[in-house]
């Protein structure tokens, strides 16, 4: 009986880290969650399966939104995996799942 007892702790304490990561990854954004998905969209209709393996329509659409600080968001969406803009929905859009 101990040993299921254990095995549920280790079962909590990892729900609770991936809780905690999750918590901590959304603390980090740069902007607000609706736009991140906006620019998620904004790729999907744009890129059409073709990257030129720079940055270009994130940062196209961040400047078409009026946002100032894009050089903070690139800096977080290379810290998250996005260093082109297929990638940005590779890697970064599955954190948002």
């Amino acid at each position: 009986m101990s040993g299921q007892s254990e095995k549920d702790k280790r079962k909590e304490i990892l729900r609770q880290l991936r809780l905690k990561g999750k918590e901590d990854f959304y603390k980090s954004m740069p902007m607000a969650k609706e736009t991140f998905q906006e620019l998620f969209d904004h790729l999907d209709q744009n890129l059409r399966g073709e990257c030129d393996h720079s940055l270009a329509k994130t940062i196209e659409f961040l400047e078409e939104k009026g946002i100032e600080n894009i050089d903070m968001i690139v800096e977080w969406l290379n810290d998250n995996g996005g260093y082109c803009d297929c990638e940005v929905l590779m890697n970064v859009e599955e954190k948002f799942a």
